[in-house]
């Protein structure tokens, strides 16, 4: 006795995968860093978006609208800020003993930063 098998070979469109003999939406967000700011699931795809003040580029990617923006950064010796435009850089806090690690509250204006030689966190 011998039996004949068919066998469907089922495939998914883009954006969905075969689960348990059904298509499932792949949820593309879990992924981290497919947006720069906002990712939202669509069926089958997905879709980035920004926070207001910024303005989505490239269909991923969001930049700061307006004015050139400041990056803050630190040499440890001295916290610094530079227009992302490379047009200009100025010294924000000196002599900070050793600055490792900053943070902004942008609301109130203030400037945090952690001190790994006096071991405090500073403002």
């Amino acid at each position: 006795m011998s039996f004949n098998s068919f066998a469907a070979d089922c495939q998914c469109d883009s954006g969905f995968e075969m689960v348990e003999g059904h298509c499932k939406d792949i949820d593309e967000c879990v992924d981290p860093g497919r947006c720069s700011q906002t990712c939202t699931n669509k069926p089958g795809g997905y879709k980035c978006s920004c926070i207001e003040g910024y303005v989505l580029e490239r269909q991923h990617y969001c930049r700061a609208e307006g004015d050139v923006a400041w990056l803050y950064y630190s040499n440890r010796r001295d916290i610094r800020r530079l227009r992302s435009d490379n047009s200009f850089m100025e010294i924000v806090v000196e002599d900070t003993g050793n600055s490792v690690g900053m943070d902004m509250d942008i609301a109130d204006g203030l400037l945090f930063w952690t001190d790994r030689r006096d071991l405090t966190i500073q403002r």
